[in-house]
């Protein structure tokens, strides 16, 4: 990626950051295997596994010793490498190499990179041993038995050993050369590469200079990041005390109203037991005279009610029979006894009638 793609990335935050690099690394991730092809042979000869998810990728080591020399003293091979990015379904012939092993370039013994490189270098800051020249893109390293090589064309070379043969039987010695104009573009092509080599050398001290001089008003972007940051935290904490301040305030308006409630109930009830007070002075003063005015009326109404009886006991009156025990008549009409035989019907209906009406007579007083 380039610089100026993540100056917007400054004062994003940690998530922001990696969703926005797992998606540019997505796009340029992408699963793939190879397969190996031999002519003469319709089937592969070995079909590697499936590397997923990634840009520069490792395969594991095979021998092929097992298909005999037919196959092992071959000089051309061709290898298909097959990709498949997250949009597809399916794999894709993504680069099919027609490899002649005798011209392949020794490049070192060990490496510590990856066996396809897609862009033409080497990420990650790993570098091959003795090897400091840039890779073309889609270079295919094979680390073979003896070290590794690489293949910056698929033509062959010309056969020196047939030339040299060709020419001692002609009685000439012709050994292979170059011709002035290839000579000529090689040492352009040289003059290319130095000048691009100087020229990226430029362009990252310049790039670095820029960022140094430049990091003063990225501390202020941060520190004004920061600010920002602690100033909305800030305002979330004034809002929630707000809340609670309103919710108090509520809570303390209801406080008051069954305050002042109370309060009026208590004066009712003051003003209240006040006037029983003075209405309890009041009857406690008319207590005496009270007292003796139902005292008179008390005995003024056994008086009448003694006059009342003796009224009716002279209307009614009530005598015993002489020589009987527990005899009596009422207005000269004998009343009936248990022991005394029963007299005439009429008779004891009347007496007993008057007996009813005295009792309710006196049921009154």
């Amino acid at each position: 990626m380039r610089r100026r793609s993540t100056v917007n990335w400054t004062n994003a935050t940690p998530q922001v950051r990696q969703k926005k690099l797992e998606d540019v690394t997505g796009t340029k991730l992408a699963d793939m295997w190879f397969s190996l092809q031999c002519e003469g042979i319709s089937e592969p000869l070995y079909v590697s596994e499936v590397v997923e998810k990634a840009m520069n990728v490792n395969f594991r080591f095979f021998d092929l010793n097992t298909y005999g020399p037919w196959v092992t003293r071959k000089d051309e091979l061709t290898i298909k490498f097959w990709a498949r990015t997250e949009a597809a379904e399916t794999f894709r012939l993504f680069l099919q190499l027609r490899v002649h092993l005798r011209s392949l370039q020794y490049i070192g013994k060990t490496v510590r990179s990856v066996c396809l490189c897609f862009r033409g270098i080497v990420t990650d800051g790993k570098q091959l041993e003795n090897f400091h020249h840039p890779l073309p893109p889609n270079c295919v390293l094979l680390h073979l038995s003896d070290g590794i090589y690489t293949s910056f064309t698929d033509l062959p070379l010309d056969e020196p050993v047939l030339a040299i043969a060709v020419g001692a039987k002609n009685g000439h010695l012709v050994q292979p050369t170059s011709t002035y104009d290839e000579l000529m573009r090689l040492s352009n092509l040289d003059s290319c590469v130095q000048d691009a080599l100087a020229t990226r050398e430029k362009l990252t001290s310049q790039i670095e200079a820029l960022l140094a001089s430049q990091k003063g008003p990225r501390h202020l972007i941060q520190s004004a990041a920061k600010e920002e940051v602690s100033l909305a935290a800030t305002q979330n904490a004034v809002a929630t005390v707000r809340k609670q301040i309103k919710t108090g305030q509520a809570r303390r308006s209801e406080v008051q109203a069954s305050l002042q409630a109370r309060r009026d109930a208590i004066r009712a009830g003051i003003s209240s037991q006040a006037e029983s007070k003075s209405k309890l002075n009041a009857a406690r003063a008319e207590l005496p005279h009270t007292i003796k005015a139902h005292l008179e009326t008390l005995s003024d109404t056994k008086g009448q009610i003694r006059r009342i009886c003796e009224d009716l006991f002279q209307i009614y009156p009530v005598k015993p029979i002489p020589n009987k025990t527990l005899a009596f008549t009422i207005c000269h009409l004998s009343l009936p006894n248990a022991t005394s035989p029963s007299s005439e019907p009429s008779t004891t209906a009347a007496a007993l009638g008057y007996v009813a009406h005295v009792t309710y007579l006196l049921s009154l007083y």
